[in-house]
C-alpha cells in the first residue's frame, strides 16, 4: 500500500504524541514504565495506518456530472415509459365506444398542456 508524506508524517507524530503523554504521566521510569510508552506510541503510530485515507473519491464537480447525467437517463426512461403506457391506453379505448370521444379529449388535454409548457 501507497502511503503520502503526509499520512507518514501524521503517523510519527501520533507516535511522538503518545510517547510524550505516556512518558509524561508514568511515575516510574524503569524499562518495563518505558516499554509501555513506547507501545502506546506504537499503537498510535499503527491507528494512523489503519484508518482508511480514501484517495479514490471522486472531485465534487465529477460526481455532480455523473449526478446530473443518471437524471437525464432516469427522465428519457420516465418518458418513454409514459409514451408507452400512453398508446396502450389509446389502443385499449379506441376498440369501445367511448374511444373517439376519450381519445379527442385527450387531444385536447395534451394540446393544453403543450401551451401551458411553452
Amino acid at each position: 500500500m501507497k502511503y503520502s508524506p503526509g499520512t507518514i508524517a501524521k503517523a510519527i507524530m501520533a507516535f511522538v504524541t503518545a510517547f510524550a503523554g505516556a512518558a509524561a504521566t508514568s511515575a516510574p521510569h524503569d524499562p518495563i514504565g518505558w516499554a509501555g510508552c513506547i507501545g502506546a506510541g506504537f499503537v498510535a503510530f499503527a491507528a494512523v495506518f489503519a484508518t482508511p485515507n480514501r484517495t479514490d473519491i471522486p472531485a465534487p464537480a465529477d460526481a455532480a456530472i455523473t449526478a446530473i447525467n443518471a437524471t437525464i437517463e432516469q427522465a428519457i426512461t420516465a418518458q418513454a415509459d409514459v409514451l408507452r403506457v400512453t398508446d396502450a391506453v389509446t389502443t385499449a379505448l379506441s376498440n369501445t365506444p367511448v374511444g373517439p370521444v376519450v381519445s379527442a379529449a385527450g387531444d385536447v388535454v395534451e394540446r393544453v398542456i403543450r401551451a401551458a409548457t411553452r
